[in-house]
């Protein structure tokens, strides 16, 4: 969890030295009305918001379906007394997204239900000898593998669904270490972001805001070594030093 921690930071770094406060492309924020507490709808909001992340906590020892809570709130928040959520603000939702990333989830669904999923890592192991290849060097193969499958997934999770099983599998054969290689691929699908849909924050920010394609591709550039060089940091030092004690 120290690496996460460390990209996250190295990550909020790059932000600031690609794009600082005084960068040119960055508008300017509109004007708004602003005031030193929370107004009603702040305060309503911020209750919902609470008592659905306190819903979810609780649900979860019970299996309730994380969805209920959500369209609770949004019943709550739609409330005739409440109105805080309006038609007009539901016609503005960027559905395309929303689409897509559920489209992602049952092409993911449908991957794994038809076996593609187990073809594609029986494939690779009869076609790459990673048996034949230093360790470093096949994990270096898996890592980029996963880096590829990520760039076209909308969401970390759906690539992890994909990736880790395949990954682990070719592991254990390797007899490389299974949680270093776990923690691996999540640091470098978390730091794989080249297109704006790889990421509902980046796809709203790149059609209701300021960031370009240019401006995601190359934070995700940076990003990504970043998350190797956390990974190669880790794996070498952190990882063995953690298990040593």
């Amino acid at each position: 969890m120290e690496s996460v921690e460390r990209r996250r930071e190295l990550g909020a770094i790059s932000i600031f030295a690609l794009y600082p406060l005084d960068y040119a492309d960055i508008p300017e924020p509109k004007d708004r009305n602003t005031t030193t507490g929370f107004n009603r709808e702040q305060r309503i909001v911020a209750a919902v918001m609470s008592g659905t992340v306190l819903a979810w906590i609780i649900g979860s020892f019970f299996g309730v379906p994380t969805i209920l809570p959500a369209a609770a709130a949004v019943l709550v928040l739609a409330l005739p007394n409440i109105r805080i959520i309006r038609a007009d603000a539901v016609a503005n939702v960027s559905w395309n997204v929303l689409f897509l990333v559920g489209a992602m989830f049952s092409l993911l669904e449908a991957l794994t239900n038809t076996g593609v999923v187990n073809l594609v890592i029986n494939r690779v192991l009869e076609t790459i000898p990673l048996n034949a290849l230093p360790v470093f060097a096949s994990v270096g193969i898996l890592l980029l593998v996963a880096v590829g499958v990520r760039i076209v997934f909308s969401t970390g999770s759906a690539a992890l669904l994909v990736v880790v099983p395949f990954a682990l599998r070719i592991g254990e054969e390797l007899g490389v270490n299974q949680l270093y290689l776990s923690f691996s691929l999540l640091i470098v699908i978390g730091g794989t972001t080249f297109l704006p849909f790889n990421t509902t924050s980046a796809l709203l920010a790149y059609e209701e805001g300021p960031l370009k394609q240019r401006d995601i591709a190359r934070f995700g550039v940076v990003t990504l070594f970043l998350s190797l060089g956390v990974i190669a940091v880790a794996w070498l030092f952190y990882w063995p030093l953690v298990s040593s004690v």
